[in-house]
């Protein structure tokens, strides 16, 4: 949701004019520092601001949205990323975002401390976006270690670009995919 990705953008100035603030007092820089306190201010009224909106949107809607949101914030998703090595708190944008996801969800760290059904995961991406290769890579290269330490493990994840140049086996990766998923589901 949109929502979410504001309070991420929000959350990340945050942290970089908290820091930018720490440098300006360990160096000195009265001036970069007070500059930075009226960023850092300005960060938190808009960050409460955005909170109490979308509260007053997502009102009459909490009924039938009542379960669905099983993930962490997104900023919350990178401070576990950070807390368990595997991402560094610099790295922002997708990559962070998609990785996150599908730790949270290999790992059972989703809102209810389960995988709430959740059979396997169908990422996609652009397929020339340098992001979504690095989301890739890492989410491919996590699997691996949680396999080694889980080998009867069955977690089906599928990566399928869209763009200039789509993949021939998409619909046979598709097929499989999805029978490994109904697998998954009749095993729980």
């Amino acid at each position: 949701p949109v929502s979410e990705w504001l309070h991420y953008i929000n959350r990340l100035s945050v942290r970089k004019t908290r820091r930018d603030m720490r440098l300006g007092y360990k160096h000195r820089d009265w001036q970069r520092a007070r500059t930075q306190a009226g960023h850092f201010g300005k960060s938190l009224i808009k960050g409460l601001y955005m909170t109490r909106v979308e509260a007053q949107i997502v009102a009459p809607f909490h009924e039938v949205l009542a379960g669905r949101h099983i993930l962490p914030k997104p900023i919350d998703m990178i401070e576990t990323l950070e807390e368990a090595h595997e991402i560094h708190g610099n790295i922002e944008g997708e990559s962070p975002l998609s990785t996150g996801i599908a730790y949270h969800i290999m790992h059972g760290l989703t809102r209810s401390g389960e995988r709430n059904g959740i059979c396997g995961i169908f990422h996609l991406g652009p397929f020339t976006c340098m992001q979504e290769s690095v989301a890739t890579a890492k989410i491919e290269a996590m699997v691996k270690e949680y396999k080694k330490k889980h080998p009867t493990l069955v977690f089906p994840i599928i990566h399928a670009f869209f763009g200039d140049s789509p993949n021939t086996n998409l619909e046979s990766e598709i097929a499989v995919f999805r029978e490994q998923c109904y697998q998954k589901r009749d095993m729980l």
